[in-house]
């Protein structure tokens, strides 16, 4: 007969279970001795206050040392058992840590119909990290070794206590380890951090995100970079400056930028524009620099947001010193940009052949949110192989931006329609459209043969809004109709649901997808 082998003969079992049969057998026999100490040490003629003081003494300090070893080895064993029956702890160390990816960067926007701030994304990030070592030293120990998840370094200035805000940053810069860091910074206008603190981090950062309404704490936050004594190279930079309404009422001034190019300025504008060379990525939001002077041939995305960029001309004349040599430009978005118009410079097609802004590797372009003259000349511009356009129009586009000099008058909606039919646009989005009349979406629908998208959000549609959008039954007119692959339509009421059926029905030849919201 074969012996049976026991599986848990192993040294790690048999010195914790050699180690408990000698504590066993020393506390068996440090008892008798206990029972015994009185009678034995009167008879040995011991003085009986000695004695007591000498238990006293033991009751106080080896009986609380062992009190304690015993209550912690207790709630070690019970931890351990507890981590090796759970199904987590054998989980490979790569799936532990995708699990955690998911939980600490996964959209929260997703659960709610509002756009989370720079401050809730990257609390909820450090929130859901707290929560994750909280559960168990496996799980504490899986994320502490990846630094990853604590490479985004929370510069929140508001609402965190400055003594609180320099303890997180000191944190997530240790337990980042060697990573690539990440800086979110939500700058106030009345305090700043103790840059010291991110002075020897500079190289390895990469991406940097900086909101404020002050000019003084953006630059500062910048100074940090353009002052480091080692290389910084980094791949995306997003700086977003709220500004004051009465900002886009007049034309822009040049000591409005951050670092404004002046023959008498003590300014770092070769270190700064020199920062931005490396740049794949970048945001500007409310932030202005010198367009003509930024480097382009690394960008593959820009983003160009709630800027006064002066006359039309300017404009057009900024974007083509930055974007004749962005070779590798791939997306580009322009919103709420605002222009004045100039009647000096009429958008003629002799003036449109000269200005030709072209982008070879552009893939998509985004025009969201202008007044009808910056639109116009963005539109007629900007050329490229092949990119997917979504235009997305709020009811300035119906209007110009007033200028400083009193330029007035109602645009000439052919020239929009003009332009459009030559310039391919996919995506339509037309945001609260209770204030666009019926004919003037169809207007746009038949100056975009090649849309595929249709985003309407906000509106009624009665059977007139429904004949509307509904695609021409005739040849002639449906050759300048666009052949819809897709109807996105969000918080609609609808008055007549038969002619809501027939518009629907009259792309089905083409329709893919409908995504309605509406009441009935």
């Amino acid at each position: 007969m074969l012996d049976t082998v026991d599986p848990l003969a192993t040294p790690a079992v048999r010195h914790w279970e050699k180690a408990g049969t000698l504590l066993a057998n020393a506390l068996g026999l440090y008892v008798d001795h206990c029972a015994s100490l009185g009678k034995s040490s009167l008879k040995e003629g011991i003085p009986p206050k000695e004695l007591a003081s000498r238990i006293d003494s033991t009751l106080d300090s080896l009986h609380t040392l062992l009190d304690q070893q015993i209550a912690q080895a207790r709630s070690i064993l019970s931890k351990t058992r507890n981590e090796i029956l759970s199904p987590a702890t054998r989980l490979p160390e790569e799936v532990l840590a995708e699990i955690f990816t998911y939980v600490v960067f996964s959209d929260r926007t997703l659960e709610s119909s509002t756009v989370a701030t720079i401050e809730d994304s990257v609390i909820g990030i450090y929130r859901s990290l707290h929560s994750l070592i909280g559960v168990c030293s496996v799980w504490r120990n899986a994320a502490l070794v990846r630094g990853e998840f604590w490479s985004i370094t929370p510069v929140l200035e508001y609402p965190f206590p400055a003594p609180q805000l320099k303890k997180a940053v000191e944190l997530s810069l240790g337990r980042a380890g060697s990573r690539e860091l990440h800086l979110a910074g939500v700058l106030s206008t009345h305090r700043s951090l103790n840059i010291d603190i991110l002075e020897k981090h500079t190289s390895r950062f990469r991406t940097v995100n900086i909101i404020s309404e002050s000019y003084d704490a953006i630059r500062r936050m910048i100074g940090v970079f353009l002052a480091s004594s080692t290389p910084v190279l980094l791949s995306e930079l997003s700086i977003c400056q709220k500004q004051a309404t009465s900002f886009y009422r007049g034309l822009p001034s040049e000591y409005q930028d951050l670092y404004p190019v002046h023959p008498d300025t003590d300014d770092p504008i070769f270190e700064f524009y020199g920062l931005l060379g490396s740049l794949s990525i970048l945001r500007l939001s409310g932030a202005h620099i010198r367009l003509d002077r930024l480097p382009s041939d690394q960008l593959t995305k820009l983003r160009l947001q709630s800027l006064n960029l002066g006359y039309d001309h300017e404009m057009i004349f900024a974007l083509r010193c930055t974007l004749s040599s962005a070779t590798r430009l791939r997306d580009l978005g322009f919103v709420s940009i605002r222009t004045f118009p100039n009647s000096g410079w009429p958008l003629e097609d002799s003036y449109i052949a000269t200005q030709t802004i072209t982008i070879p590797s552009l893939q998509t372009l985004l025009i969201q949110d202008l007044y009808f003259n910056t639109m116009t000349y963005l539109l007629a511009s900007i050329t490229s192989r092949s990119h997917h356009m979504t235009l997305y129009i709020t009811e300035n586009y119906r209007q110009y931006n007033d200028a400083e000099d009193g330029y007035s008058g109602s645009p000439d909606m052919t020239t929009l329609h003009r332009i459009l039919k030559r310039t391919p646009v996919h995506t339509l989005c037309i945001d609260h459209t209770r204030w666009m009349l019926s004919s003037d979406i169809r207007d746009l629908l038949k100056s975009m043969p090649l849309l595929n998208t249709l985003r309407l959000d906000h509106r009624e549609l009665y059977e007139q809004d429904c004949n509307t959008i509904q695609r021409p039954g005739s040849r002639k007119s449906q050759r300048s109709f666009p052949h819809l692959v897709n109807l996105h339509l969000s918080r609609i009421e609808i008055w007549d649901k038969k002619a809501f059926k027939k518009m629907v029905a009259s792309y089905s030849s083409s329709l893919k997808g409908v995504v309605l919201g509406a009441v009935v």
